[in-house]
């Protein structure tokens, strides 16, 4: 089933890409940014813009309908990845978070505690900030194929796997 939001951000991406270089970035607030990495297998440059959520020792990039979307294929081992945001450029390296792990459902649960728009985004209609997110959500979050994937700052994880250069 489609997410007439998930549409609308998909086919902006190419407006997107020259807007989030450029000075106006701002525009677009502190969830919006760019990521740059090299492909697996390909080994091309790609950039595309996400939607993020700043923790402590991460930030966390999520993805509704991932069947859509092929980038996150990349990271189901660590792999290098540059990320733009609040305009700056910073490398580093990401992995997918496995749907349904312990780790998923409690930041989901964050995110949707911090920004509860980003629950009907993700088409949870009832989300509670007190309760938190319960079984019947995971649920749809799992049957919507929703997704995320953690970066890590170099200088944060100086331990993540060095790889190729993924500056274009």
């Amino acid at each position: 089933m489609a997410n007439k939001t998930s549409d609308f951000w998909i086919k902006m991406n190419p407006l997107m890409k020259p807007l989030m270089n450029s000075p106006l970035h701002w525009l677009f607030g502190s969830r919006l940014g760019l990521i740059r990495f090299k492909g697996r297998k390909s080994g091309k440059s790609f950039v595309t813009p996400v939607g993020y959520n700043l923790f402590g020792d991460c930030i966390i990039i999520v993805l509704s309908e991932t069947h859509n979307r092929q980038w996150w294929r990349n990271y189901r081992e660590p792999w290098p990845m540059d990320i733009k945001y609040k305009g700056r450029w910073r490398s580093g390296a990401a992995v997918w978070i496995e749907p349904g792990s312990a780790e998923y459902v409690d930041r989901f649960g964050q995110i949707f505690k911090r920004a509860p728009f980003v629950a009907k985004i993700m088409k949870i209609e009832d989300f509670d900030v007190e309760e938190g997110l319960r079984q019947d959500q995971l649920k749809i979050l799992l049957e919507n194929t929703t997704g995320m994937v953690k970066y890590t700052d170099e200088k944060t994880d100086p331990g993540t796997t060095p790889g190729p250069p993924s500056q274009p």
